[in-house]
Parts: structure tokens; C-alpha cells; sequence
């Protein structure tokens, strides 16, 4: 990749190597929403059955035909949501690695056009560091975002209309905590992100320190 195709806006930066996989990586993001489902629907399913059996309290054994399509959709629900995270893993095995060496192989070829002065005023292991980080930190950024953060905002949406279903009140609070949750996050994250810069830059000098 020549020197000058590489942007200095982070989300272009990975839009660079997530397009040439882009249906893999919208595949991971579906697949990734199948957790929010498992955490709304799997205690709903639950609460029918607890219901059903409470209603025929007296006589259990009239509560089979009730509980019939609850107990199948338990075992659908169960058989598409493991489906769909083996499914998932197997495509970021796949995916995780290869942008990976994309990125690790495309800084390799930006250095390369740099002149010695650029190299002289920089340790080999600080740099060779700094390239290892962006490939784990460009991972980590499309794990977080596909496979934590937007299925966590997909939980949080269906946790409030199941709520919702069962009592206004549960769902005002639900959502209340949800945005005070994300409130505290968003505050610190500007703290957080200094901390990792001096953190990583520690871990570099360190590096350094151990080839000398």
C-alpha cells in the first residue's frame, strides 16, 4: 500500500482493511445481535413456563399442552443461538487474523517510504512495537464494536420493550439505569484513553530498554 493512501482518521484507517472482507464482517455483526436475543427472550421463555405451570398448579398434568410451543420455542431459540456463536467464531478465526496481517504488512510497506532521519530518531523495537499495537488495537476496536458495544445497545432496546410488556414502571427504571450506566462510561472514557496512551508509551520505552 503506497505512503500516501493511508488516512489520518481512524475510522477510514479500518474501513480500508474491513472492505476488502465487508460481508464477513457484517456476517460477525448479525451474528453478534443472536446474544441479545439469548439474554432477552431465553428469560421470557422462562417466565411463560413459570406462569403456564403456576396456572395449572392444581394439575400439572393439564399444563403439557400449554407448555407445548414454550418448550419448542426453547429448544429452537437454544439450537439457533449456539448455531450462530460457533458459526460466528468461525468466521473471526478467519477474519480477525487476515486484517491482522493486512494492517501489520501495509505499516510495514508506509515505514518503507520514510527517509533515515525518520529511522535514526526512533528505536527499532519502539517502532516495531507500535506496529504490533495497531494491529491488536485495530482487533480490538472491531471486536468491541461488533461483538460487545452495538449488541449491548441491542440488549439494552430489547430488555426495555420486554419490560414494557410486563409493567411501565419496570421499564422507566430499566431505562433510567441503562443511562445513567452509560452516562459514568462516556464521562470516563476521555480518562481512560489518556491512560492507555501513557500506558502504551511506557511499554514502549520498556521494549526499547530490553533490546539495548
Amino acid at each position: 500500500m503506497p505512503n500516501n493512501s493511508f488516512s489520518k482518521n481512524l475510522s477510514t484507517f479500518i474501513w480500508k482493511f474491513v472492505k476488502s472482507q465487508k460481508w464477513v464482517f457484517i456476517c460477525v455483526f448479525l451474528l453478534s445481535l443472536v446474544w441479545s436475543l439469548d439474554a432477552t427472550i431465553w428469560p421470557y421463555i422462562l417466565g411463560l413456563i413459570i406462569d403456564i405451570l403456576t396456572e395449572y398448579d392444581s394439575s400439572r398434568s393439564s399444563a403439557w399442552t400449554s407448555l407445548k410451543w414454550p418448550l419448542i420455542s426453547g429448544a429452537f431459540l437454544w439450537f439457533f443461538v449456539e448455531s450462530s456463536f460457533r458459526i460466528k467464531g468461525f468466521l473471526q478465526a478467519k477474519a480477525f487474523p487476515q486484517i491482522e496481517a493486512d494492517v501489520r504488512m501495509a505499516m510495514f510497506d508506509h515505514i518503507q517510504h520514510h527517509s533515515p532521519k525518520y529511522f535514526n530518531s526512533h528505536f527499532a523495537g519502539s517502532l516495531s512495537n507500535k506496529i504490533n499495537d495497531m494491529t491488536i488495537q485495530v482487533t480490538l476496536i472491531l471486536q468491541n464494536m461488533l461483538t460487545l458495544f452495538l449488541p449491548t445497545i441491542a440488549t439494552c432496546i430489547l430488555t426495555i420493550f420486554f419490560f414494557a410488556q410486563v409493567n411501565t414502571l419496570f421499564a422507566v427504571i430499566a431505562t433510567c439505569w441503562i443511562l445513567v450506566h452509560f452516562s459514568i462510561c462516556l464521562a470516563f472514557t476521555r480518562r481512560c484513553a489518556r491512560f492507555s496512551a501513557i500506558h502504551g508509551e511506557a511499554r514502549s520505552r520498556k521494549d526499547c530498554r530490553q533490546l539495548i
